[in-house]
C-alpha cells in the first residue's frame, strides 16, 4: 500500500503537467498573426478619384435607328403644329375641351393652351399670353429642351440635365398657384385667365 502512493502522486502530476505546460507556453495567437496594414489615405483618395468605367459608344446602326426614330417624332409634331394653325379653335372645332371647365367652370392651368399655341404660330404673341401666360413663356424652353434631350438620345451621351431634380416640388407649387389665381376674379388676377384682347 505504500508503494502505491507514489504512484497516485505521479498520476496527478502526469495529468496536470499538461495543463501546466499549456499555460506556460507563449501566446503564439498574438504573435504568429500579422498585424493589419495601415490605411494609406492616398489609395482611398486615388479610388475615389478613378474615372468610372465609360459605356461603349453607339455602333453606327442603331444611331441610325434612334436618328430615324426621331426624325418620325419630329414629322408626327410638324403635322400636328400644321393641323393646329390650319384649323381655329372654337367651340365647333375637334380640339379636346376642358372638362373642369365645362362641369364646374373652373379654369385649370392648360385651359386656353390650343388657343396660345395656334396664336404663337401666327406670331400674335401678345394674345398668346392673354390666352395662357405660363404656357406662352416656357414653351421655347421646353421646346428646347425637348430637342436637346433627343439630341443626346440619338448618340447615347448624357449631356448637363437642364432641369434639376431639386426643381420638382417648386414647378408644382408654381402650377397650383397658377391654377388657384387664374380663378380669382378680380383684377389683375383674371388676367391670368383666357380671354381675347381688345382689337
Amino acid at each position: 500500500m505504500e508503494n502505491e502512493k507514489p504512484a497516485s502522486g505521479s498520476e496527478e502530476f502526469a495529468v496536470s503537467d499538461p495543463v501546466q505546460q499549456a499555460l506556460k507556453q507563449p501566446d503564439t495567437l498574438s504573435t504568429d498573426q500579422p498585424s493589419p496594414a495601415p490605411l494609406n489615405p492616398d489609395a482611398v483618395v486615388s479610388d475615389a478619384l478613378r474615372p468610372r468605367p465609360v459605356k461603349p459608344p453607339l455602333s453606327r446602326q442603331m444611331i441610325l435607328i434612334r436618328a430615324t426614330l426621331v426624325l418620325l417624332a419630329f414629322s408626327t409634331l410638324a403635322f400636328v403644329l400644321v393641323m393646329v394653325s390650319q384649323t381655329a379653335p372654337t367651340q365647333e372645332s375637334w380640339y379636346p375641351k376642358c372638362y373642369s371647365y365645362q362641369a364646374a367652370g373652373i379654369h385649370c392651368p392648360g385651359c386656353g393652351l390650343t388657343r396660345s399655341v395656334y396664336s404663337l404660330l401666327h406670331g400674335q404673341i401678345a394674345q398668346a399670353f392673354a390666352y395662357n401666360p405660363l404656357i406662352a413663356l416656357f414653351s421655347p424652353y421646353l421646346l428646347f429642351m425637348w430637342i436637346r434631350s433627343w439630341w443626346f438620345w440619338i448618340w447615347g451621351t448624357q449631356g448637363r440635365s437642364l432641369f434639376p431634380p431639386k426643381a420638382g416640388w417648386p414647378v408644382l407649387i408654381v402650377l397650383l398657384v397658377y391654377w388657384l389665381l387664374r380663378n380669382v376674379p378680380y383684377y389683375p388676377f383674371n388676367l391670368l385667365a383666357p380671354h381675347e384682347l381688345s382689337q
